[in-house]
């Protein structure tokens, strides 16, 4: 047991020893890498941006004093138009 516990001091700490002495990396961004990394950041603050107003939304229909009587209200009364 007490072998296995040395193990995993001697394996963390050469863990952080590499994780702070690293070398400076010389990658190559393409523009395919850069705009799906972009794309991807976007798509998460809009994710986030959806969620906290679904978030909002059913607290206040949890509310009785706020609740929104129907999506006809907010609809501009529920008039429906045939095409």
């Amino acid at each position: 047991m007490d072998r296995i516990l040395t193990l995993n001091r001697i394996l963390i700490k050469s863990l952080v020893l590499i994780a702070l002495f690293q070398n400076t990396l010389f990658a190559y961004l393409d523009p395919a890498s850069g705009s799906l990394l972009l794309s991807s950041i976007i798509a998460i603050f809009v994710s986030v941006a959806f969620f906290f107003k679904n978030l909002f939304y059913k607290i206040i229909n949890f509310s009785p004093r706020y609740a929104l009587s129907s999506l006809s209200s907010i609809n501009g009364g529920g008039e429906s138009r045939k095409f």
